[in-house]
């Protein structure tokens, strides 16, 4: 084990779980070692929440972790804070102004999360961590070339892709997913994302599409569309992988609280591999794109031909 204490409870719990949370958690980097909750590891490493919650508390107990409480805005979702326990009461009994929202919200016992960041770091030297690391990556390896006999075919976002994933990030942050109007200075926002298309979106939809690390996404596609935040492939239930699908780890409230549920506009889904790529299910239609509810919607920056 790189954290020693998670060899008391091999006996406990399953001996296969400890050692991957163990891996996970002192591999994990140093900015994702915070907002640690029972929902990411339960979809991380494919447990059952219960399982995840009785690990978690236990590096609490051992004082790797440290618990505290996220507050979510109650109508956009947005990280409002981060408070104590001790704080708990005057939050109920108070507002919290949002952001987003540009408002003070009133919030529940629903919008309150318990999360865990990383107060100790692993017994392991560099030495170890690195071995750890490299023995996950030879297994990891292995298994998607037995899974897909595609482990060879990797491909790289280009630098265009980069930029302008980044860049509708920025608008997203800007605009706050509400209508772009035509701008003096920048046009049809929507012009621009058409203009850097990768060739292949011009090109016929029945081919199959492909994440950074080989991973057949879809058997063909319907079409692209350019809304106010960015160009994204159509794909039909049809057309898409179920099996490689899973929910990013985190966002499992989007499907699993129903305050949430009823209400948000898509389901945020990635592929089963480590290319951390964005796939939407869209729920409901919204005003700054054609987005069609039923449909998956991926970045064409995040996925390739064959």
């Amino acid at each position: 084990m790189l954290y020693k204490q998670f060899s008391l409870i091999t006996g406990i719990l399953n001996p296969e779980f400890v050692e991957n949370f163990d891996y996970w958690l002192a591999t994990l980097p140093r900015n994702n070692q915070k907002n640690i909750t029972a929902s990411v590891v339960s979809s991380r490493l494919e447990v059952k929440y219960s399982l995840a919650e009785a690990i978690l508390k236990f590096a609490e107990e051992q004082k790797i972790l440290e618990k505290y409480y996220l507050l979510k805005c109650p109508d956009c979702d947005y990280n409002l804070d981060t408070i104590t326990k001790e704080e708990l009461a005057e939050v109920l009994l108070n507002p919290v102004y949002c952001n987003v929202c540009k408002e003070d919200k009133h919030i529940s016992a629903d919008d309150i999360h318990v999360a865990y960041k990383v107060i100790l770091q692993p017994d392991a030297t560099e030495g170890e961590l690195a071995k750890a690391i490299e023995k996950r990556l030879n297994q990891s390896d292995v298994t998607n070339d037995l899974k897909n006999g595609r482990g060879d075919m990797i491909h790289k976002i280009s630098d265009t892709g980069r930029e302008m994933l980044h860049f509708q990030e920025e608008m997203a942050k800007k605009h706050k997913y509400k209508p772009i109007p035509i701008d003096l200075f920048l046009g049809n926002i929507r012009d621009k994302y058409e203009a850097v298309l990768p060739s292949w979106c011009k090109e016929r939809t029945d081919q199959a599409l492909y994440t950074t690390q080989g991973t057949k996404i879809c058997n063909a596609f319907s079409r692209i569309v350019i809304g106010d935040y960015g160009a994204f492939v159509e794909i039909t239930p049809e057309q898409i992988c179920f099996e490689i699908l899973m929910c990013k780890p985190g966002e499992e409230y989007r499907y699993r609280e129903p305050r949430y549920s009823q209400n948000v506009k898509y389901l945020w889904l990635t592929a089963k591999d480590s290319s951390g790529c964005k796939i939407y299910f869209q729920k409901k239609p919204v005003d700054y794109a054609d987005y069609v509810p039923g449909m998956y919607y991926i970045s064409p920056y995040e996925v390739f031909p064959e």
